[in-house]
C-alpha cells in the first residue's frame, strides 16, 4: 500500500472523535511510561558517571596511580622518562615514597599515609598542588621537616599552618632492651589541601628525603617511581608493557596501581551504577509492552474499518493505518469535520469505483456491522423505479435499505 496514503488515513484518523476511549487512557499511559523511563534512565546515569568522574579525580588524583618499585635502586631514573611518557596515557613519573604513621597532636591523634614527594618534579602533574591552601605545596623542601595536611585530617588533630606535630613511622622501628621503638620525628604544618574526598582524613605530603629519613632509609636512594596517567582506569592495561619496558633494560621491577587501596570502592560504584541501569532499563521495557499492547487493541477494535478501506479497491497492507493513531492517542482531540477521515485523498478521488461509494464519509457512510458482514461483498445497486438512488443490500436476514447518497 502506499505509505503516503497510510499516514493520510492515520493522521486524519487520529483527528477524529475517538469511539474507544479505554484504548486512548492505555496509550496514553504507555507513552507516559516510556518518557518517564528514558528520563530517569539518562538523568540517573549522568549522575552515577559524574560521581564516578569526580571520585576518580579527587580521590585518585591525590594518590599514586602506578607505583614502580625495584628492591636495589634507580641510579638514574629519569633515563627511564622519556621511554615511559611514550605509551599511550602517560603523563611523567617522579620519585615516591610511600608509609603508614601515626601523627600525634597535643590533642589528638590519627592514622595517616605518607606521601614523600619531589614538589619541583610534581607540581605540573599533580592536582593536590592546585588545592594547596596559599602555596603550601611549594613550601616542602628537604631538611626542613615541613608537612602537608588534609583539610579533615588537620581538623581531627586541631592544628593549622606553623603548629608542631608527631609523625611516628612504623617503617624505621629499631629494637632495644625495652622493647620496638618506632622512627619518630616533630614536623611543621606547612599548610593544609582540600579535595573534597575521604583523601583529607588520612593523607599528608613531605619531602621526598625528609620521608625517607623518617623511615631510616636513605635519602638519595630511589626505590619506587609514581606514575601520572591521563586516565587512572587505565592502569591495568598499561601494567604489563611498564614491566616489560623495564625488564628489557635489565631492571626487576615490581608495578602496582590504585586498586590495592580504593579499588573496592570504584567496584561497588561500577556495581551501583549497573544496577540502576538494568532497573531503569527494565520499566522502560514495561511501557514498551504497553505500547505493543495498545497497538494490538487499536487494530484489532479497528477490523471493520480496514474491511471497509478493502472493498473500496484497496490492498492489503490497510493495518499500518492505525499504526500513527495508536502511537499518538490523545483523548482530548476533537473530530476533524464532517468529511470523515479519508474523503478528500487524491487516491480516492482517482479510485475506479462508483462515485457513490466515494461518499463513505458523507451521508452514506455505512455501519460497522455492515462492513464487517460485506468485508469485500459491499456494492450500491441502482433502483429500478428511480435510477438515481441506490440500494444498500441488506446483512443477518434484514432487507435491504435504501441509501440517499446523491
Amino acid at each position: 500500500m502506499n505509505p503516503g496514503l497510510s499516514f493520510y488515513i492515520g493522521y486524519r484518523y487520529w483527528r477524529a472523535r475517538k469511539a474507544n476511549a479505554f484504548a486512548s487512557f492505555i496509550t496514553f499511559f504507555a507513552v507516559s511510561g516510556i518518557f518517564l523511563g528514558v528520563a530517569a534512565l539518562i538523568i540517573v546515569s549522568s549522575v552515577m558517571n559524574g560521581l564516578e568522574g569526580q571520585l576518580k579525580t579527587r580521590i585518585l588524583g591525590a594518590i599514586p596511580q602506578l607505583t614502580v618499585h625495584t628492591d636495589h635502586s634507580f641510579d638514574d631514573w629519569q633515563s627511564f622518562k622519556g621511554d615511559l611518557q611514550q605509551l599511550p596515557g602517560v603523563l611523567g613519573l617522579a620519585p615516591s615514597a610511600t608509609t603508614q604513621a601515626m601523627a600525634q597532636s597535643a590533642d589528638n591523634i590519627s592514622a595517616v599515609q605518607l606521601y614523600g614527594i619531589y614538589p619541583e618534579a610534581e607540581k605540573n602533574l599533580s592536582v593536590v598542588a592546585k588545592h594547596a591552601y596559599l602555596d603550601a605545596f611549594d613550601s616542602l623542601s628537604s631538611g626542613s621537616y615541613r608537612v602537608l595536611l588534609g583539610s579533615e585530617l588537620a581538623r581531627r588533630l586541631n592544628v593549622a599552618t606553623g603548629d608542631k606535630l608527631r609523625l611516628l613511622s612504623g617503617d624505621g622501628v629499631v629494637y632495644s632492651p625495652l622493647g620496638p621503638v618506632p622512627s619518630q620525628r616533630i614536623f611543621e604544618v606547612a599548610g593544609i589541601f582540600e579535595m573534597g574526598s575521604q583523601v583529607d582524613a588520612g593523607v599528608a605530603f613531605l619531602h621526598y628525603e625528609d620521608a625517607r629519613r623518617l623511615m631510616r632509609q636513605s635519602p638519595k636512594q630511589i626505590q619506587d617511581l609514581r606514575l601520572f596517567l591521563s586516565d587512572p582506569f587505565s592502569a591495568p592495561a598499561l601494567t604489563p608493557k611498564v614491566e616489560h619496558l623495564f625488564e628489557a633494560k635489565g631492571v626487576e621491577v615490581s608495578v602496582s596501581d590504585w586498586r590495592d587501596s580504593y579499588g573496592h570502592l570504584f567496584a561497588a560504584v561500577k556495581m551501583e551504577k549497573n544496577m540502576m541501569s538494568l532497573m531503569l532499563s527494565l520499566i522502560v521495557a514495561v511501557a514498551a509492552f504497553n505500547i505493543v499492547s495498545a497497538l494490538v487493541m487499536m487494530v484489532v477494535d479497528k477490523t471493520a474499518d480496514v474491511a471497509v478501506l478493502k472493498t473500496q479497491a484497496g490492498q492489503a497492507g490497510y493495518h499500518d493505518d492505525f499504526y500513527l493513531p495508536g502511537f499518538s492517542q490523545r483523548p482530548d482531540r476533537l473530530g476533524a469535520g464532517p468529511r470523515g477521515w479519508h474523503s478528500g485523498h487524491p487516491q480516492y478521488q482517482s479510485a475506479a469505483v462508483d462515485p457513490g461509494d466515494r461518499r463513505i464519509g458523507r451521508r452514506a457512510e455505512v455501519t460497522r456491522a455492515a462492513g464487517t458482514a460485506a468485508a469485500g461483498a459491499y456494492r450500491h445497486r441502482h433502483s429500478a423505479d428511480d435510477p438515481g438512488r441506490h440500494l444498500v443490500p441488506g446483512h443477518s436476514g434484514r432487507p435491504g435499505r435504501t441509501c440517499d447518497c446523491t
